[in-house]
């Protein structure tokens, strides 16, 4: 690690960053050295994990169509429906 940047102040750093100054120079260095150090470059996974389509994010989605009639007196049953892309 340059040591001149070794204690730079986020400030500074995020200044430096957003003013496109480099904050080091790049090293190559082992996965199992790089705690509390910063990337220089993106980092491209060699195979998909898992290796096949998978949404990251899970959810609901319903429209006031499907509600419309809904109140705390006059439950519905919504359904279901899995999808995957």
């Amino acid at each position: 690690m340059n040591m001149a940047t070794k204690d730079l102040p986020i400030e500074e750093a995020r200044d430096r960053r957003l003013a496109g100054q480099p904050l080091t120079s790049a090293e190559n260095c082992p996965i199992t050295a790089c705690r509390d150090r910063d990337h220089f470059e993106d980092t491209i996974a060699n195979t998909n994990i898992p290796p096949f389509y998978a949404s990251a994010i899970y959810g609901f989605c319903k429209t006031f169509a499907d509600v419309r009639y809904a109140s705390p007196e006059a439950h519905l049953r919504l359904n279901i429906v899995v999808a995957s892309l």
